[in-house]
């Protein structure tokens, strides 16, 4: 199993260099920032981008979408505040961007549909924390939060979950390149 894996990382290195670029694009985008989050709309095949910070720490609550070859700014009459060091997913199964909190103290949860944001308020929130990681999981139809606890979203409130981890794991040594692992 450990040599097959090994040689389909060799095949795909040998062909990846030919095949996959940086392409800078043409045109206008977002201003340059930092701290900002994305989420890749399944249904629209656009890459949602919110928020962040720009060059002079400001804090940004402007809203893009990518569709592949240029950016689009949007302009929705109620955005949510600035902020950055928020997350973001897309929830596939009901064609929505999920936003949660931010490094300035939020712990708001945004849903945008491709035109507006709507801000759910619920008497339980994750609350502010680590910087918050959020994914979608498919196989249970939920958003994921980690904040430092673990938190779920189901489009209408969050559920605290427990969850205990019991292990570490490090990892100690440099990952070779393809030519040092044929050797």
């Amino acid at each position: 199993m450990r040599v097959r894996h090994l040689l389909v990382g060799l095949a795909l290195a040998a062909v990846a260099p030919a095949q996959m670029a940086w392409m800078q694009r043409a045109g206008g985008g977002p201003s340059a920032r930092t701290d900002h989050a994305t989420a890749y709309d399944s249904v629209r095949g656009r890459i949602v981008l919110f928020g962040g910070q720009d060059t002079n720490c400001q804090d940004l609550a402007d809203t893009w979408e990518f569709d592949g070859v240029l950016w689009i700014q949007c302009r929705p009459l109620y955005p949510p505040p600035g902020r950055y060091g928020h997350a973001m997913t897309f929830d596939a199964a009901r064609g929505r961007t999920v936003l949660f909190g931010g490094m300035t103290g939020l712990n708001d949860t945004w849903e945008w549909d491709g035109t507006s944001w709507l801000l759910f308020q619920m008497p339980v929130n994750p609350g502010p924390g680590f910087p918050p990681l959020l994914a979608w999981d498919s196989a249970r139809q939920r958003s994921v939060l980690w904040n430092g606890t673990t938190w779920e979203w189901d489009g209408t409130s969050w559920r605290q979950r427990a969850v205990v981890i019991s292990d570490t794991w490090t990892w100690d040594r440099p990952v070779p390149f393809p030519a040092q692992a044929a050797r």
